[in-house]
């Protein structure tokens, strides 16, 4: 190098730059935001300057991070012309992280922060969604659930925030808007919106995926909720007769939730017209409706509707009458196929009775006669007095045909019929699986039997032309979604007593079952053992239909388990009730499922009773619990109905059952209101996941049509101290 001399000293030649650590900066891309899960990185950047601020490149910057679980990338290279070097930092470890530099003239004072959060290990989820309430009422209970990464209630105690998000009139969400979640489940008791408009809550928790509510809106005034009870009446020829309810003795009601297990309840009045109303229900409000009767018993519809129809349909005229004492009629009827009975098991053919305007259906019609009668193999005849007293003793309601009011009466004659064998393990025969269809019949006869008088009914049957039905059905406990595969959801202790088939045929097909008596075109019962299980069904069966050509037919099908439940006698001891519980699935036949024939539904999922598992028995703390569950792991539920029932028992004899309410929702919480528990009481918890046509629980709660596809599962025994 050639320098120049001049009377001030050398130039021409650069001066050398030395960095001034005071003069360095360390920062970061992202201060909050990032990750704890060792692969999300925070870009760190230190500049170097001299002391004139001036960039300097070229040095070699080292870092530093406090904190465990880093992953601290080094500069690959000194700083560049802008004076800047750029490493990362990850980590596995969630907390807040100071990151340091130094070079070779010093530390540099300048440091940066990084926050990392930990892993989002789940997710939030309204469970009770905000609804629309009027101003400066307070929001009916929200609750926000923390599911773990599959979808499942977990018992978190994080803390977890609503906030208002779609707020275009800068709205103050008020109360307690931050709350610890216990058993998973966050409730906000006490919101409330200070302004008219329509709105959206947020929800946040630190370590979790936020969610978003549905709308709301707040809206004015209390509003009376009002409604009717009429009885649709389906006759035979597919007329309607509406019939209004009495509910001057009815209880009508409406729950609303206010804080955990603590309802407002505001009564209402019915009349002999069958109408209602229920004065001063908050606009918007979510409330279970309870209406109670001596018919329909203690049901609560949890709902938002200001306009409800209690009505229902119902197969039968309205005026159709019972017979006293000391009426009969006198059978005389031949044509019938020849009579099969079998002397080993003893089962024989069935002869059924029945007429759609009247709502009967008296099947194995020869056992009903007094004096007794029994039909012999290969008989072709049917001579006997039924007794409407022992139609009564034997619990059918003995009700009256009347040929003056339209009513045509139906007898068929069911034929027993082979369904193959049911074998044990070893293939050993238990016993052959049979069925009953009909294969010839009588009618339409326009018959009228008197009330307390003799009356005779006289005929000749026909053959009936057979059709077929391919059915797959399966119901065995090791086949994959199968009638018995769900027996351990239903319940762990459950045991499956037998599978049932039938046909039906039903005057009209827009309505379900409706109450209908309806005859049988084919009936098929499966008893079962768990040391020696059905196995799924592969069968051709063969029925007739006589009815006529306008009539529906329905096939269900239904799987029963049987659930015992240890229950305290008075006075010491125990004793055991065994609880029913089924797996249905109905449908008109034309849409029917039969190959392969499985459940449509199943039961609910991680069922919690107080946040103890549902099929645990357990003492209760309080007459209001929340109960929890999850939906079911094939199907989507139009509702669930929870089903409490107390259980009994005296010093001596079996356990009583008795149904005290039905809560119907399409939530998948709910607080049992008050005054159905009982101190001192033991009940158990049916909860039905079910699947039904035309069906709204919030408007029209006792209608519907089909499909009719339903599960339940069965808790363990509620103690009430």
């Amino acid at each position: 190098m050639i320098c120049s001399v001049t009377m001030a000293g050398l130039t021409g030649c650069p001066q050398p730059v030395t960095p001034d650590p005071a003069r360095c900066e360390v920062a970061v891309d992202r201060p909050t935001g990032a990750v704890a899960d060792g692969a999300d990185q925070v870009q760190v950047r230190v500049t170097v300057r001299d002391s004139a601020g001036q960039p300097v490149p070229g040095v070699q910057v080292e870092l530093a991070a406090t904190g465990t679980g880093n992953a601290l990338l080094q500069p690959a290279a000194p700083t560049d012309g802008s004076g800047v070097a750029i490493g990362t930092l990850a980590t596995t470890v969630a907390e807040s992280k100071t990151i340091s530099a130094s070079i070779s003239q010093g530390a540099i004072p300048s440091t940066a922060t990084a926050v990392f959060s930990a892993v989002v290990s789940g997710q939030l989820a309204f469970v009770r969604e905000p609804t629309t309430v009027e101003l400066y009422s307070r929001l009916p209970p929200v609750t926000v659930a923390i599911l773990d990464s599959s979808g499942n209630l977990t018992s978190s105690t994080a803390m977890v925030t609503v906030s208002l998000s779609d707020n275009p009139s800068g709205a103050i969400l008020q109360g307690t808007t931050t709350v610890t979640a216990v058993n998973g489940i966050a409730a906000f008791m006490d919101l409330s919106v200070d302004h008219f408009g329509s709105y959206r809550l947020s929800a946040s928790s630190a370590t979790l995926g936020g969610a978003q509510s549905a709308s709301f809106t707040i809206t004015s005034p209390s509003t009376d909720v009002t409604g009717t009870s009429i009885t649709h009446h389906i006759l035979e020829d597919g007329s309607v007769l509406d019939r209004p309810q009495d509910l001057s003795n009815s209880v009508v009601a409406a729950y609303i939730l206010e804080s955990a297990g603590s309802y407002t309840i505001i009564n209402g009045t019915g009349t002999s017209a069958g109408t209602f109303r229920i004065p001063n229900v908050p606009a918007g409000a979510r409330y279970f409706l309870r209406h109670q009767d001596s018919f329909l018993g203690n049901n609560f519809f949890e709902t938002t509707a200001r306009t409800v129809d209690l009505g229902r349909y119902q197969f039968g005229r309205p005026d159709v009458a019972s017979a006293s004492a000391g009426t009969v009629h006198h059978n005389s009827f031949s044509g019938m196929k020849p009579w099969t009975l079998d002397g080993n098991s003893g089962e024989a053919d069935w002869l059924e009775m029945t007429s759609a305007n009247a709502n009967l259906s008296f099947t194995q019609l020869d056992t009903y006669s007094n004096p007794a009668v029994s039909i012999g193999a290969g008989e072709t005849q049917f001579n006997a007095t039924t007794d409407y007293g022992l139609l009564a003793q034997r619990g059918l309601q003995p009700l009256l045909v009347d040929a003056s009011r339209g009513d045509r009466t139906y007898l068929t004659q069911l034929t027993l019929r082979d369904a193959g064998p049911w074998v044990d393990g070893n293939g050993t025969v238990i016993q052959q699986n049979t069925y009953r269809a009909v294969d010839s019949a009588c009618g339409p006869l326009t018959a009228t039997v008197a009330d307390g008088q003799s009356s005779t009914l006289t005929g000749t049957f026909s053959t009936v032309a057979q059709q077929s039905l391919p059915l797959s059905w399966l119901i065995k406990e090791s086949t994959a979604a199968s009638f018995g595969g769900f027996r351990a959801a239903v319940s762990p202790v459950a045991s499956t007593t037998d599978h049932t088939f039938g046909l039906f045929a039903l005057p009209s097909g827009v309505h379900d079952f409706a109450g209908a008596r309806a005859p049988r075109l084919l009936q098929m019962v499966l008893p079962d053992l768990a040391s020696s299980p059905q196995r799924d069904q592969q069968l051709t069966l063969r029925y007739g239909n006589p009815f006529p050509a306008g009539w529906t037919a329905v096939a269900d099908a239904s799987t029963v388990f049987r659930v015992p439940v240890t229950v305290p006698r008075v006075g010491g001891g125990n004793t055991t009730a065994n609880v029913t519980a089924r797996l249905v699935a109905t449908d008109r036949l034309s849409a029917f499922p039969t190959t392969p024939l499985r459940p449509q539904i199943s039961p609910i999922t991680n069922a919690l009773i107080e946040g103890t598992d549902f099929q645990s028995s357990q003492t209760l703390v309080n007459t209001t619990p929340l109960v929890h569950w999850n939906a079911p792991a094939i199907g989507v539920p139009t509702y669930y109905a929870v089903v409490l029932r107390k259980l009994s028992a005296g010093p001596t004899g079996g356990a009583t059952q008795q149904v005290v309410a039905r809560l119907v929702t399409r939530a998948n919480l709910l607080w049992v209101p008050p005054g159905i528990l009982e101190a001192g009481s033991h009940y158990v918890v049916q909860i039905r996941a079910v699947i039904k046509g035309a069906y709204s629980v919030e408007t029209a709660p006792h209608g519907g049509g089909f499909p009719v596809h339903s599960a339940e599962a069965v808790s363990g025994l509620l103690s009430v101290p």
